[in-house]
């Protein structure tokens, strides 16, 4: 499974990218801003999209909306400290999976994940 990971902390990026090195194949693309993960996005396809909400040059949550322009029913976790309620914004374009409010159980994500990878294989 290819995952695009959006984080600015890069303690916490690198420790959910080690974490599930310890039980998968899956291949991390690290990015720390908005600007380099919609790039990324651009550039190439990803099963899942894994994105903190607000980022160093976030002005807004409201750029999650621009996935979607790039990759209609792109799939997306989003890890933040941000409340839920403030998903309503949050178009339609992209398929939100998750939602995981900092700090959160890395086990909660993993069950997900496994999920998320039997689907993956399943449409292809």
């Amino acid at each position: 499974m290819y995952i695009l990971l959006i984080e600015d902390e890069e303690l916490l990026a690198n420790n959910i990218k080690s974490y599930f090195d310890e039980f998968y194949e899956f291949n991390f693309n690290l990015k720390k801003t908005v600007k380099d993960g919609l790039e990324a996005l651009k550039e190439s396809n990803y099963d899942l999209v894994i994105t903190d909400l607000n980022l160093n040059d976030s002005q807004d949550i409201n750029w999650l909306n621009k996935i979607g322009e790039i990759k209609p029913q792109q799939k997306v976790i989003v890890i933040s400290s941000y409340s839920k309620s403030n998903l309503k914004q949050i178009s339609s374009k992209i398929s939100l999976l998750g939602y995981y409010e900092k700090p959160f159980d890395i086990c909660e994500i993993h069950k997900q994940l496994k999920n998320i990878e039997l689907n993956i294989i399943y449409e292809r």
